[in-house]
């Protein structure tokens, strides 16, 4: 929210852009979009519409929230070139759980480049999830150059925690030592001493050694659990980047929102509630992250776990009997 806010600060635009399917928290602007039903994907001009969160959700908001669709740089750059010139900013996470934890494409990224370059928007990295991918955070893997970067619970060591970095240029529209601040940057959890002394500790324990373990840890838990799904003739896959993951119920290409939207959410509800029977306590979509007390036999457990959960779901309810099955729209 607070990026938002200093985007539009910086450039005296209100509109903002982002990616389908993309969460970055319930800040109205942001949530447009987030998980829309297929009968409302497409405006009239084919593009992603621009659909509320919620009920509650303000025309003017939907207005000035121009929606685009992950990894398409073609249709993205005919969107922006259209809509650039009034966008504040636009916001991206490199790898966007709800979207598939499909990570962007160079080609994405220099699209969104040109654009900018273009029209003077700014660039929001929402690195909440994906800054535990390198030591410098999720961006700098991927060729993002953005102006401002939004952080928390990592740096929080798991407490409520909330922070945006960026250049001096960016981050001077929140500077309050000469006067009134542009932009006011505060809230319930600023400072909070717990949070910063459980962060500070989460931050020393997590060097470059340390990430580059849990990324191979991730690399091999998705390689291991997607054999077990071939030689067990499961559709099913999971995909991710580093130390995340993510579970699809199908075995069609993962590519963006829609390729990921489940078709029988009360399957990956049973699939969540399985793997908790094994000891393993995932998200609700069955997404997760490889932390610093893990090591092999915790990735041998995990793979264990889930491959059964999925195993189980589909001898309880055979695929071909899901609502959508073969259809390319997964877990």
């Amino acid at each position: 929210m607070f990026a938002v806010k200093g985007a539009r600060a910086l450039t005296g635009r209100s509109a903002f852009a982002k990616f389908e399917g993309a969460y970055h928290g319930s800040y109205d602007w942001v949530e447009v979009s987030l998980a829309p039903d297929p009968d409302a994907w497409d405006d009239q001009s084919g593009n992603p519409a621009s659909i509320g969160g919620s009920e509650s959700v303000p025309k003017h908001v939907l207005d000035d929230t121009i929606v685009l669709p992950w990894n398409d740089p073609s249709r993205c750059a005919a969107i922006l070139a259209k809509e650039g010139s009034r966008l504040a900013g636009l916001i991206i996470d490199p790898v966007p759980s709800r979207a598939g934890m499909v990570p962007v494409s160079r080609e994405m990224i220099d699209v969104i480049h040109t654009a900018r370059e273009k029209h003077g928007f700014l660039i929001i990295s929402d690195e909440v999830i994906s800054f535990r991918l390198s030591y410098a955070g999720a961006h700098p893997l991927f060729g993002l150059r953005p102006d401002l970067i939004t952080l928390g619970k990592i740096i929080g060591g798991g407490m409520p925690i909330g922070a945006v970095a960026g250049g001096a240029h960016a981050m001077a529209v929140f500077d309050h030592t000469q006067g009134k601040a542009r932009v006011a940057l505060g809230g319930t959890f600023s400072a909070n001493p717990l949070a910063m002394a459980a962060g500070l500790a989460a931050m020393t324990a997590l060097d470059e050694p340390t990430i580059a373990r849990l990324n191979q840890l991730g690399s091999d838990l998705r390689a291991a659990i997607n054999l077990a799904f071939i030689e067990r003739r499961i559709p099913a896959q999971v995909t991710g980047s580093g130390s995340l993951f993510r579970l699809h119920l199908t075995s069609k290409p993962i590519t963006d929102y829609r390729s990921c939207r489940a078709p029988a959410p009360k399957t990956l509800q049973a699939v969540h509630a399985g793997a908790l029977d094994y000891g393993v306590l995932l998200t609700p979509n069955c997404s997760g992250a490889i932390s610093t007390p893990m090591d092999s036999a915790s990735i041998d457990q995990l793979t264990a776990a889930l491959t059964q959960a999925v195993a189980d779901a589909f001898t309880r309810q055979p695929w071909e009997k899901w609502p959508g099955a073969g259809s390319g729209q997964g877990g």
